[in-house]
């Protein structure tokens, strides 16, 4: 794209001669070339430029004069066509939830991403189904970092504070779920990672507060879950600086957002790993990172102010004495 841009993608579509059009190598560039055409397409910004340069108009032609065009590059053409036309509006994003590809699902969700972080008043977008299409692309492309970052990235500005989100505790259950499901199935992308733990993090500061601590089992055992990937994919990811500041940020979110589950941190991988050590690690490795440090004190501080009698427990007495000698 940088070299040739979407005209290059076309011209490349063009490059083999009619005897040849249609064998071997031939057809695969021109199938790949529409399938690169397709999820361009679901960026506003390629749309305009794909018709402006009268691309979207050549394949009209091509289509209705070249009858031996086979039924998968028929199909791939059509489809491109339907994406740029006048009449296709509305939630676009709504038409791929079922049949995108992996491609099409993350091109069309950084799209996204780019129109709600500037703010573009050009492009309404729902928010609603917008949510509703980045938690379908979690659970579709699980094992995808591409598409896990991207629509964490999303659903965290969904949940920021200029972003903010209302709506029923079942909301909260199947965010913190996509997120989870991210941090577990990518423990070792420290991108994935960051921008799952953001995600968690928005999301409690903006929408629960310890006056919601009145919540169902179900919840609060989600928001137990998420501790644990956290402090998992935390301790994997320690060397990556984005990815301990947004997981300690996470942290410290769950901690405020119901402070009942602040004794868990004691309990979840009790040993060496466990979450207060996986912190004191992190700030040792980056002592520098002022927003490091303040999530983790934050959270130790909710730790031994919250739970009773747990300065007796000879681990939590270490803790500090590990926290002192950071500090």
């Amino acid at each position: 794209l940088e070299e040739g841009g979407i005209e290059g993608i076309f011209s490349a579509y063009l490059s083999f001669g009619s005897s040849k059009a249609y064998e071997g190598d031939g057809l695969m560039t021109k199938i790949r070339a529409c399938s690169a055409l397709i999820s361009l397409a679901l960026d506003p910004a390629c749309k305009i430029e794909m018709k402006s340069s009268g691309i979207i108009e050549k394949f009209n032609s091509i289509l209705q004069k070249d009858e031996k065009i086979p039924h998968e590059l028929r199909s791939l053409i059509e489809r491109l066509l339907i994406l740029t036309s006048d009449e296709e509006g509305g939630d676009w994003l709504l038409e791929f939830k079922d049949r995108a590809s992996e491609d099409e699902t993350v091109v069309c969700i950084l799209a996204h991403l780019r129109m709600i972080t500037n703010k573009d008043d050009d492009h309404h977008v729902d928010t609603s189904s917008l949510m509703q299409n980045s938690l379908r692309a979690i659970r579709k492309f699980s094992s995808s970092r591409a598409v896990q970052e991207s629509a964490c990235k999303v659903l965290a500005c969904l949940y920021s504070s200029n972003q903010r989100q209302t709506g029923a505790e079942q909301s909260y259950i199947d965010v913190l779920e996509a997120a989870e499901v991210s941090l577990r199935e990518h423990q070792n992308c420290h991108t994935v990672v960051a921008a799952a733990s953001s995600v968690i993090s928005n999301m409690c500061t903006t929408c629960m507060t310890p006056a919601d601590e009145e919540t169902s089992q179900i919840l609060s055992d989600m928001l137990y879950r998420a501790i644990m990937e956290v402090v998992n994919a935390m301790e994997l990811c320690i060397d990556d600086i984005t990815a301990a500041e947004q997981s300690s940020g996470a942290l410290w979110a769950l901690c405020n957002a119901k402070p009942s589950l602040v004794v868990s941190i004691g309990t979840i991988n009790p040993g060496k790993s466990n979450t207060i050590n996986v912190l004191i690690d992190a700030m040792k490795k980056f002592p520098s990172s002022i927003e490091l440090h303040r999530n983790a004190i934050g959270v130790m501080h909710s730790f031994f102010n919250l739970s009773e009698n747990i300065i007796k427990d000879e681990r939590s007495i270490a803790c500090v004495v590990n926290v002192s000698s950071v500090l």
